[in-house]
């Protein structure tokens, strides 16, 4: 027979290796990852199998995980089609419509979730931290003083160990994890670490730090020194992460270490009976505090850079997150009991988003809000019960000893971060947030009764079932709906397959009418309007419709969806699809309608249809655009220019004098009088200049635009030798920067070729190359 302290030092050990493998494969965010780490965890439980000794009572963490992974298992299990109608309305719906499209029967059992395969990974992940939040509490209640230690200087050995991979990436130059796995970026991280967002990863070092605080503050010498060297090490690299969330956290967490560490200053002894000091380190954690402060200005320009940089567009605007925050509003009043599933956001938020088309969200970057969305409101309110429940044990341990203390300060801190960032979703950091919240919680052993029976086959039909799962979401069948369909053309079984495995993805509707397309069936059209449905905004969709259209010679409906895909399509395929445009449009009228006429898209659309040669096309498009304009000072600007380059006078002159109208300046005066000289009205350009040069308000860098203007009217006009005059008067302005005296001696320079005097043309030119030189 096994004892207990034979057991503890057999898990201990797999404890480790599942929390480190956690961490360092890629933070256990791809499927195989998830799979290995949740059998890692279930390993390390195996040798509490059938023991005579189990935990006092129901821990509240693991209630908490309980309840999680209950509530996950309701949405991936397969229920029958009216049960699903009565919980949720919305998802019978959706597979009820997809099924009618296909012209098929609907299944009679199917899950709640949106993306069943996604919500499953979700579940073997609950499964992975329940077993190793019991193999922590198990070894927690090991008689002993040194174990909360060994515990807490895990996770901090385990953070300090990151952030040193971190380093040694960026002293190395490597950009590509351990030198093997590459990573594709939106944004390339400051440091290339285990946890490749750069939020996650200083969430982690958020974490670490403040525990490594205050295992400063209980111990001495040596293992002060080293958990004072790993606080810094976690705090440096943290600050260097340029994380914004992540920063303010640890600022937090630290500030919060050290007060509570000071509040508990005059306990005797820790809750195992040890010995502490009366008078904690106060001198010490002071010096290490401010040791940190420095390191934070001596490295934190590029957080402070960031910071100043974040403006209330950038949070509240299109690409923000209270934008993205917005996007629950309408998921849970279409999915208000049980929630789209744990997972499958990224599956429903293109059905609700209606800003940044451009991007997919794995998240909405705020767990709080993530679990109403993803549980639904019942099953969210179960959950911060329980939650609720945990945080009530969990905050008063603090004053326990300067264990507790640090530990609960990092574990308000991933919380904190976790309000702008979606971290507690990966193993990599919710497996470390959930030792130390074994470690605070707490746990006593109680002996079992002889003789039962249900101990006997309770482990192990439990374990068969988690195995079960490991290799249910191992199958090729339980990928993710993006590795599923972003694959080569597939035949219309298996391309309507995914899509019955995955019925609110897009793209994976969007295959399956390709793949019917494809075979000259029928149903293509309506599989594709599904697809629609589920992401309106996808301009890809619109493009694969626009072209069916134009085969079947439905020119004008081709055309109204060429300029959907126009409106949110990037803007590299902005040529493109203007050339598509064009060719599809029976006239220049009919296409110049299918272009947009707002937004910063009309400069890329005025350049293609340039590039193309397309000039009637761009006059007819510049009066679509005026007709819409009314007082848009861009779309204005545009008319004037495009109407200008294409002879459109009349245009030109009606837009040049609204933007005068609207706007009186000296730039639109500049307009004006370029658009009059352009139509060969130099009488009325000269006018215009001439009655604008007696404004006595004008500045001096206006006046010496204005001036520059006259004289090139003046070149025009064959007049070389009054031409001189302006700009002499340009030159004399006492305000006139070094740009504006370049551009007036080059243009002195061709009023001296025009009038042959090529000595003095040379020496203007000399002069502009001499300035030109200074500036660089």
């Amino acid at each position: 027979m096994i004892r207990g302290a034979t057991r503890d030092t057999i898990a201990a050990p797999l404890a480790a290796l599942s929390l480190l493998f956690a961490v360092f494969a890629v933070g256990s965010a791809h499927r195989w990852a998830v799979v290995i780490g949740a059998g890692l965890s279930l390993v390390s439980t195996v040798p509490y199998w059938g023991a005579r000794r189990k935990l006092s009572g129901w821990s509240p963490l693991l209630v908490f995980l309980g309840v999680c992974a209950g509530l996950t298992a309701l949405q991936v299990l397969p229920l029958p089609a009216a049960v699903v109608g009565l919980l949720s309305p919305a998802k019978y719906e959706l597979v009820m419509s997809n099924a009618k499209v296909m012209q098929e029967s609907a299944s009679a059992f199917f899950p709640l979730s949106l993306d069943p395969p996604a919500t499953l990974r979700e579940l073997v992940k609950l499964i992975s931290y329940f077993a190793f939040a019991y193999t922590c509490l198990r070894l927690r209640a090991k008689k002993g003083s040194g174990n909360k230690s060994q515990m807490a200087g895990a996770v901090v050995v385990l953070g300090s160990l990151v952030a040193l991979t971190a380093i040694g990436h960026r002293l190395l130059s490597i950009d590509t994890l351990f030198g093997l796995y590459e990573p594709q970026y939106i944004k390339a991280p400051t440091f290339v670490a285990p946890l490749l967002n750069s939020n996650h990863f200083a969430g982690l070092m958020a974490l670490c730090a403040p525990a490594a605080l205050g295992l400063a503050v209980f111990h001495r010498g040596k293992k002060r020194a080293f958990f004072i060297a790993s606080m810094l090490l976690c705090s440096g690299v943290c600050v260097l992460s340029e994380s914004r969330g992540g920063v303010l956290a640890l600022g937090f967490g630290l500030l919060l270490a050290a007060g509570l560490c000071f509040a508990g200053r005059n306990r005797k002894s820790d809750s195992s009976g040890r010995e502490i000091p009366r008078k904690i380190p106060v001198p010490q954690m002071i010096v290490g505090l401010c040791v940190f402060a420095v390191l934070g200005l001596a490295t934190g320009n590029g957080v402070l850079e960031e910071l100043s940089k974040t403006s209330a567009e950038e949070i509240t605007g299109q690409s923000g997150k209270v934008d993205l925050w917005r996007s629950a509003k309408p998921l849970v009043a279409r999915y208000p009991v049980f929630g789209i599933g744990r997972g499958a956001f990224e599956q429903a938020v293109s059905q609700v988003r209606s800003s940044s088309p451009q991007f997919s969200y794995a998240s909405l970057e705020n767990e709080y809000l993530q679990a109403i969305v993803d549980w639904g409101l019942l099953g969210a309110l179960l959950a911060s019960l329980a939650l609720l429940m945990l945080a009530t044990l969990v905050f008063p341990k603090w004053r326990v000893s300067a264990i507790e203390a640090g530990a609960v300060s990092g574990i308000v801190s991933i919380a904190l971060q976790n309000t702008v960032d979606f971290g507690l979703s990966l193993p990599g950091i919710a497996m470390p947030t959930l030792a130390l919240t074994a470690l605070v919680t707490g746990a006593s052993l109680s002996v079992r009764k002889k003789g039962s029976v249900k101990r006997k086959y309770f482990h192990a039909s439990t374990a068969v079932v988690a195995a079960g799962l490991l290799v249910l979401l191992a199958l090729p069948g339980n990928r993710p709906a993006r590795e599923e369909t972003c694959k080569a053309p597939c035949s219309v079984a298996s391309a309507s397959e995914i899509w019955h495995r995955h019925p609110a993805d897009y793209a994976a509707a969007g295959r399956t009418a390709i793949a019917l397309y494809d075979a000259g069936d029928q149903r293509a059209i309506q599989v594709l309007n599904r697809a629609l449905i589920a992401n309106p905004r996808q301009w890809g969709l619109h493009v694969l419709a626009a072209r069916w259209l134009g085969a079947s010679s439905a020119n004008s409906q081709a055309a109204i969806e060429y300029s959907s895909a126009l409106q949110d399509a990037p803007l590299g395929q902005v040529g493109g699809l203007v050339k598509e445009i064009v060719s599809v449009s029976a006239s220049p009228e009919m296409a110049a309608k299918a272009l947009p006429r707002d937004g910063t898209r009309m400069h890329y659309i005025a350049r293609a249809l340039r590039g193309l040669g397309q000039m009637e096309v761009r006059l007819a498009y510049a009066h679509v655009v005026m007709a819409n304009a009314k007082e848009d000072k861009v779309a204005l600007g545009l008319v004037a220019t495009i109407a200008t380059q294409s002879k459109g006078f009349a245009l030109a002159q009606r837009a040049a004098r609204r933007i005068h109208q609207l706007w009186p300046s000296a730039e639109s005066i500049h307009r004006l009088a370029d658009v009059e000289l352009a139509s060969g009205n130099t009488v009325k350009s000269r006018e215009i200049l001439d009655t604008a040069l007696t404004d006595t308000r004008l500045t001096g860098a206006d006046r010496s635009r204005l001036l520059q203007m006259l004289s090139k009217l003046l070149i025009a006009g064959g007049k070389f030798e009054e031409a001189r005059k302006p700009l002499a008067q340009a030159l004399a302005i006492p305000s006139a920067g070094n740009e504006e005296k370049i551009r007036i001696h080059r243009q002195l320079a061709k009023i001296e070729a025009g009038l042959g005097n090529r000595n003095q043309a040379a020496l203007e030119r000399r002069i502009a190359d001499e300035l030109a030189a200074k500036r660089r």
